[in-house]
C-alpha cells in the first residue's frame, strides 16, 4: 500500500456547515486508516492569506467534494470560482470531482455543469436531507467516496511501483562482474563462509554483517555474490539509502522493509505484530492530534505539535534527557520558550505525556499509553517480531540489507544498534542484517561497546587489490603487456571500480592511453571526451543530483569553458543520461558516488575558484527555487512549515557551504538557530548529513578550511546536541539508554563534549546577519553566560533584534521571543526590561497564560505587589489549574501581608497536587506567619513525609520550633538540614539564632560567620550577627553589624529590627521604638510577629508605646 494519503477537499457554503460536519464524521474511519486527509476552509489559521491557502489546497487535492445545495449554487465563490477551478483539474485528470447532494434543488437548471454531468452521491432526486434516516444517506455517500479513494490509491501504487523500478536502475559501472573476471579476496571468502554457517545455525553467531570500505572497493560486487550464493534459499529485503525513497527515519524505514516482507507472503498475509501495533499507533495519533483532552476539536497548532513529535521528533534523538531545574520560585523564572514555537524539548515532552495520560483515547489504557509514551521501543519490538514471523512462515532465513549506509542519518544509526540489534531477540532467530557502507560501524562508540559485550557484529573491511591481484586481474581481461599493467596499477592503485572500467573499455574495443605514466585516474576516465564534455562532467559532479532544468541554468551562467558550446542543455542532458557514470536515484539523475568523487576532485584541483563559484551558482539556483515556492516576504514561520521549502533550503545551504566561504557558513549557522528554535532541524541536519556521507579524510579540503573545522568541532551539536541550545548548562542530564554502567565522570565528559560543541555554534552568533537567527542566537548565547553582565550584553541586543522583526514574523512567533526574553531578564534582575517585554508580548497575544506569569514575576520584583497579584489572577482566570499561578498568587499576598488569603492560595496548590512538597511547605509558611505554629508544624511534617531530604522543610520546621521556644528540637531539625546541605547559609543562620537563645554564643557566632561567608550579599545575615552579638553582651560590635546591614540594604527591615533588639537588651526605649517603627514601616506583619515572640523585647513588653506599635492596642 502506498504511503501517500488521498487529499479530500470540501467545497461548500457555510450555511451547510453542520451537514459538512456530519459527512466528515462518516469519513473519519478513512482518516484513521491513513487513507485520506480532509481539508476545508475552517482549518485556515488566523492571520493567514486565506485565498492563497485555499487555492493551494484545492490545487493539490485528489478528490474535490462539491456539497451541492441551493446555498452552494447561490454562492458566487462556490459556484463560479471554486467550481471552475475544480472542473479544470478534473478535465486535466489531476483530480476527481464528486458532487454530494445535500438539499433539494432543480438539477435540470444546472445543465452543462459538472453538477449535472457527473455522477453524484446520493441520487440528485434523493438528497441527504430528504432521507428519513440521514445516517443511512451518509453511509451510502461514504461508501461511494471509499470506492473512489481505493481506486486512486491503486493508481498511486502502480505509479509508485513504476517509479520504484526506475529508481533501482544502476549506472553501467555498477553492473555485475562476470564470473571469469571475478577475483575472490581472502576477506570476501571468509565473509561468505561465515555467513553460510550462520544461516545454518544462527544461535550464538553474529546478527549483523558489516561490509565496509572506500567507494569503488568492491562492496557492491561482494554483496551481489552473497545474494547469488543463497538465491532461492534465503529471502532478501533491501533498502539503499542512496536510492530508496522515504526511509529517512526509523519508522519510515521499518514501514518500507515491512512492506517488502509482507509481499513475500502474498495471499498468506495475516495480521502481524507490526501491522497491528503500527495501525494502533496511527489511529491513536490521529485521535490525539484531532481531539483535545476535553473532547473538542484540537487546534491546528496543537495538532501540528503532536504530529511532529510522534512522526519526527521522537525518532531524531540519539539520547534521552531530563531537566534538572526546579519549578520557578516566586518572582523568578527559568528560560523555557512558550507555546508551540520554540518550545523546549523537555517541556514539550511533559505536555505530550500529560495529553497521553488524560486523553479520552488513551486514558485508563496502560498498554496503549505505553505504546504512545515509548513508541520507538514498542514499534521496533513489533517490527522484529514480524520479521521473525515471516521467516517462520516462509521456513527459510530472512536477510535485511541496508546499502550505502554512510548516507543514513546519525539518529537512524543510533536506533539500529540500540533498539533493533541490542534490544530485540533477532540474534537467536533466522533473521540476519547486512550493512554496507564506506565506514566501519565499529568506528562508532555505541557499536564498538555493543560488540565488546555481546559479539553481535562481524566486520569485513575491503581494501584495494594488491599489486599481485591487480596483475592477475589484468591478465584475465587480456592485458598481457607488463609495462601497461604497471602503468594501470599506478593510475588505479588497484581500486576495483577503476579496474572494472578498464575491462569495460577493453570489451568495447576502446584502448585507454596509458602512455602518460603517472596520470590521474580522472584523466583516464575522461579519455574519449572533448573539453566541453569534460567540463560538463566536472560541473555535474558538483551536483548531488541534476535534471534538465539545472543543466539549462548552469549553461546560462557563462561558466568558463562552456561559453563556446554549440550543444544545447538538452543535448548534454541526453549525453549524460547515456554515460557509464550516471545512475537514476530517488527520481533524479546523478553521477555514481565513485565517479562523482573523481570528477569533483579533479575540478577542484584544476580550478579551485571556479569550483567554488559553481557551487555558489547552484546555491543561488536552489534559493531562487525556494523563493518562488514561498515568497521571501512571507511572515515566519510559514516557510518552515512547508516541507518542500525546507528541502530546497537544505540544498541551498549544502552548496553555500562549498561555494560561499564564510558567507555560506554564516548562512548555515543562521539556519541552525532559526530551525532549532522552530523545531525543524532537518533544515540544517540534512546538509550536514550529506557532507558527512561524502567527504573522506582525503577530500576534506573541498570545504573551505574554516567550514571544515566548524563541522569537525560542532558535529555532536549538529547531530543531536542542538536540542539543548534552549537550556542552560547543568539544567539537563543525559540518560544513555543501554549504557547504564556509565560512571558519573563518563557522563560528565559527554555532557562537556556537548557543551563544547554548542559553544562552537554560539561563537558564530556575531557573524549571523540581523534578523530572527541573530535574535535567537543571542538568546541561546545568554544561557551560557556565567555573569549577569554578560547575559545583559546578549539579551538587550536580542531584545533590540526582536523589536525589528514586527513585519517579518507572525504574532505568535514574536510573542514567544518577547516572552522568552522576559523570562531571562527576570532571572538576571532586569525587571523593568522584563516587564517591557511582557507588555509587548501581551499586545501580540493577550490570551497566553505564561505571559501573565512572567509579567507578575517582574512586577513583584519591582515591589508592585498589587499589580503582580492582578497579573497572577488573570493567569488563574485563563488556567485555573496552573500550579505556578496559585503559588505566585500566594507569595504576592504574603508580600501584601494578606496571610489568610495567601493560605487559601497554598491550600489550592495542595488541592491541585497533594504530593507536592512545595505546596505543603508554602501552606506551613503561611500558617507560620499567622502564628498558627502547631498547624504549621503539621504542614512541614507532611512535606518531610513526602521528601525527607527537603532542606527547606527542615529549616521551616526548626524555625517554628524556635518560635515555640522548643530550642533543642529546633537544633535537631537544623542538624538534619546540615547533614543534607552542609553549605546552606539559611540553615546556618537559623542554627545561629537558636544557639544564641541557649546562650551558646561561640557556636552561634561561628555559625552565622560561616553563613555570611557563603552568602555575603545577604543583609539579613549581617543583621542577625548583630542580634547574636547583642545577646552575648557585645553591644558596640552588634550595633556596628546592624548599621552595616542597613547600609548594605536600606530597603530591608532586618537591619532596623536587629538594631531594635540590641537596644531592647540594653533597655533603651527611644531607639527601640524608633528602629522598630522603621522595620514595621517596611514589613509590618513580619516585624510585629517577630517582636511578639522574641524574648529580647520581654523587658519592655508591657510598655504602652511598645504594645501600641506591636500589638496595635
Amino acid at each position: 500500500m502506498t504511503d501517500a494519503k488521498v487529499k479530500v477537499f470540501f467545497s461548500y457554503s457555510h450555511e451547510d456547515e453542520s451537514l459538512r460536519d456530519e459527512l466528515a464524521k462518516h469519513l473519519k474511519p478513512l482518516e484513521r486508516q491513513n487513507k485520506i486527509e480532509t481539508w476545508h476552509d475552517r482549518k485556515i489559521d488566523p492571520g493567514t492569506d486565506w485565498r492563497k491557502e485555499l487555492d493551494g489546497q484545492l490545487n493539490s487535492a485528489d478528490i474535490i467534494l462539491l456539497l451541492v445545495s441551493p446555498s452552494f449554487v447561490d454562492s458566487d465563490f462556490c459556484y463560479c470560482t471554486e467550481l471552475e477551478q475544480a472542473r479544470e483539474r478534473h478535465d486535466a485528470g489531476e483530480a476527481r470531482i464528486i458532487p454530494i447532494f445535500l438539499r433539494p434543488l432543480d438539477i435540470e437548471a444546472l445543465e452543462g455543469t459538472p453538477l449535472q454531468t457527473l455522477k453524484g452521491l446520493p441520487e440528485p432526486s434523493q438528497p441527504i436531507t430528504k432521507w428519513e434516516n440521514r445516517d443511512e444517506a451518509y453511509v451510502e455517500v461514504a461508501k461511494g467516496i471509499r470506492a473512489v479513494v481505493n481506486k486512486i490509491q491503486q493508481e498511486k501504487e502502480i505509479k509508485q511501483a513504476a517509479q520504484s523500478r526506475e529508481l533501482t536502475r544502476q549506472s553501467p559501472m555498477r553492473s555485475r562482474v562476470p564470473d571469469e573476471h571475478y577475483i575472490e579476496r581472502d576477506e570476501a571468502k571468509r565473509l561468505l563462509d561465515r555467513f553460510e554457517r550462520v544461516l545454518q545455525q544462527p544461535d550464538g553467531q553474529p546478527l549483523l554483517f558489516n561490509i565496509c570500505g572506500i567507494g569503488g572497493v568492491g562492496k557492491t560486487t561482494l554483496l551481489g555474490r552473497l545474494r547469488e550464493a543463497h538465491t532461492g534459499n534465503v529471502d532478501f529485503l533491501e533498502v539503499c539509502f542512496a536510492k530508496t525513497v522515504d526511509i529517512e527515519t526509523p519508522l519510515k524505514l521499518m514501514r518500507k522493509v515491512h512492506q517488502q516482507a509482507r509481499e513475500l507472503l502474498g495471499t498468506e498475509t495475516s495480521i502481524d505484530a507490526f501491522t497491528q501495533r503500527e495501525q494502533l499507533f496511527e489511529n491513536t495519533l490521529f485521535e490525539l492530534s484531532h481531539r483535545s483532552v476535553d473532547g473538542k476539536e484540537a487546534s491546528s497548532e496543537d495538532a501540528r505539535k503532536i504530529t511532529s513529535w510522534f512522526e519526527r521528533f521522537i525518532w531524531l534523538g540519539t539520547a534521552s534527557f531530563a531537566s534538572t531545574s526546579n519549578h520557578p520560585k516566586f518572582y523568578g523564572a527559568e528560560f523555557a520558550p512558550s507555546g508551540a514555537i520554540g518550545e523546549d524539548a523537555e517541556g514539550l515532552k511533559e505536555w505530550i505525556q500529560q495529553r497521553v495520560r488524560n486523553h479520552p483515547a488513551t486514558k485508563d489504557q496502560p498498554e496503549l499509553q505505553a505504546l504512545m509514551l515509548e513508541p520507538v521501543s514498542q514499534l521496533t519490538q513489533a517490527f522484529a517480531e514480524s520479521l521473525m514471523q515471516v521467516a517462520q512462515l516462509r521456513a527459510q532465513s530472512l536477510v535485511l540489507i541496508l546499502d550505502t549506509y554512510e548516507k543514513a542519518q546519525a539518529y537512524l544509526n543510533q536506533w539500529l544498534w540500540q533498539y533493533l540489534v541490542e534490544d530485540t531477540p533477532l540474534a537467536s532467530s533466522p533473521v540476519r542484517l547486512v550493512v554496507v557502507g564506506r565506514r566501519s560501524l565499529q568506528a562508532d562508540e555505541g557499536w564498538r561497546k555493543l560488540n565488546q559485550d555481546r559479539t553481535l557484529l562481524h566486520t569485513t573491511p575491503l581494501q584495494e587489490f594488491s599489486k599481485n591481484d591487480t596483475e592477475n586481474y589484468l591478465k584475465q581481461i587480456g592485458i598481457q603487456n607488463g609495462g601497461t599493467r604497471a602503468k594501470i596499477y599506478r593510475a588505479t592503485q588497484g581500486l576495483p571500480y577503476y579496474l572494472d572500467w578498464v575491462r569495460k573499455q577493453q570489451e568495447d574495443d576502446k584502448e585507454p592511453d596509458f602512455s602518460k605514466g603517472n596520470q590521474a585516474i580522472a584523466e583516464l576516465l575522461l579519455q574519449g571526451t572533448d573539453s566541453q564534455q569534460r567540463k560538463i562532467l566536472q560541473i555535474v559532479a558538483c551536483c548531488r543530483w541534476f535534471d534538465l532544468a539545472i543543466m539549462r541554468y548552469l549553461l546560462e551562467c557563462n561558466i568558463p569553458g562552456l561559453q563556446q558550446a554549440n550543444d544545447t542543455a538538452e543535448d548534454y542532458f541526453e549525453w549524460l543520461k547515456r554515460s557509464d557514470f550516471v545512475e537514476f536515484s530517488k527520481g533524479h539523475y546523478r553521477l555514481d558516488d565513485v565517479a562523482r568523487d573523481v570528477f569533483r576532485w579533479s575540478y577542484f584541483q584544476d580550478d579551485q575558484n571556479q569550483f567554488r563559484k559553481t557551487n555558489a551558482l547552484l546555491a543561488d539556483y536552489f534559493k531562487r527555487q525556494a523563493d518562488e515556492l514561498v515568497e521571501p516576504q512571507t511572515p515566519l514561520p510559514d516557510s518552515y512549515e512547508d516541507e518542500e521549502w525546507r528541502e530546497l533550503i537544505a540544498e541551498f545551504l549544502y552548496y553555500s557551504l562549498f561555494g560561499k566561504g564564510r558567507e555560506g557558513l554564516h548562512q548555515y549557522t543562521e539556519q541552525v538557530f532559526i530551525a532549532a528554535y522552530l523545531r525543524e532541524p532537518d533544515v540544517f541536519i540534512a546538509p550536514f548529513a550529506f557532507i558527512s556521507a561524502e567527504l573522506s579524510e582525503e577530500s576534506q579540503t573541498l570545504l573551505p578550511r574554516a567550514t571544515g573545522k566548524f563541522f569537525k568541532d560542532s558535529a555532536i551539536a549538529l547531530r543531536f546536541g542542538w536540542i539543548f541550545l534552549g537550556q542552560p548548562p547543568k539544567s539537563y542530564k543525559l540518560e544513555f539508554e543501554g549504557e547504564d554502567d556509565l560512571s558519573e565522570d563518563a557522563i560528565e565528559a559527554r555532557l562537556k563534549n556537548i557543551e563544547d560543541a554548542l559553544q562552537v555554534l554560539l561563537e558564530q552568533v556575531d557573524n549571523v546577519p540581523d534578523g530572527l537567527g541573530k535574535c535567537v542566537g543571542l538568546i541561546y548565547k545568554s544561557l551560557r553566560r556565567k555573569r549577569s553582565r554578560e547575559m545583559v550584553n546578549s539579551l538587550l541586543p536580542a531584545k533590540s533584534q526582536a523589536e525589528q522583526l514586527a513585519t517579518q514574523c507572525r504574532p505568535k512567533l514574536l510573542h514567544s521571543l518577547f516572552l522568552n526574553l522576559g523570562d531571562l531578564l527576570n532571572t538576571i534582575e532586569r525587571y523593568q526590561d522584563a516587564l517591557d517585554c511582557c507588555e509587548i508580548a501581551l499586545d501580540l497575544w493577550e490570551g497566553n497564560p505564561q505571559t501573565f506569569l512572567t509579567k507578575g514575576v517582574a512586577l513583584g520584583n519591582l515591589e508592585r505587589h498589587e499589580e503582580a497579584l492582578e497579573s497572577f489572577q488573570k493567569l488563574i482566570d485563563l488556567d485555573s489549574k496552573s500550579v505556578d499561578a496559585w503559588r505566585n498568587r500566594g507569595f504576592a499576598l504574603y508580600h501584601l501581608e494578606r496571610h489568610e488569603e495567601a493560605l487559601e492560595s497554598f491550600q489550592k496548590l495542595i488541592d491541585l497536587d497533594s504530593k507536592s512538597v512545595d505546596a505543603w511547605r508554602n501552606r506551613g509558611f503561611a500558617l507560620y506567619h499567622l502564628e498558627r505554629y502547631e498547624e504549621a508544624l503539621e504542614s512541614f511534617q507532611k512535606a518531610l513525609d513526602l521528601d525527607p531530604k527537603s532542606v527547606n522543610a527542615w529549616i521551616n520546621r526548626g524555625d517554628v520550633l524556635r518560635a515555640l521556644k522548643r530550642y533543642g528540637e529546633a537544633l535537631a531539625a537544623f542538624d538534619r538540614a546540615l547533614e543534607i546541605a552542609p553549605k546552606n547559609s539559611g540553615v546556618l543562620n537559623s542554627q545561629a539564632l537558636t544557639l544564641s537563645f541557649l546562650q551558646d554564643f561561640d557556636k552561634a557566632i561561628a555559625a552565622v560567620d560561616q553563613a555570611i561567608h557563603l552568602s555575603p550579599e545577604e543583609a539579613l545575615l549581617k543583621a542577625n550577627r548583630g542580634i547574636v552579638l547583642a545577646r552575648a553582651g557585645r553591644y558596640a560590635e552588634a550595633l556596628t553589624d546592624c548599621d552595616q546591614a542597613i547600609q548594605q540594604d536600606p530597603k530591608h527591615e532586618s537591619g532596623y529590627y536587629a538594631k531594635a533588639c540590641c537596644y531592647a537588651l540594653q533597655g533603651e526605649l527611644e531607639p527601640i521604638i524608633d528602629n522598630l517603627t522603621k522595620a514595621i514601616e517596611i514589613a509590618p506583619r513580619h516585624s510585629r510577629r517577630e517582636a511578639k515572640c522574641n524574648p529580647d523585647f520581654d523587658r519592655i513588653r508591657d510598655d504602652e508605646r511598645f504594645r501600641a506599635l506591636v500589638y496595635l492596642e
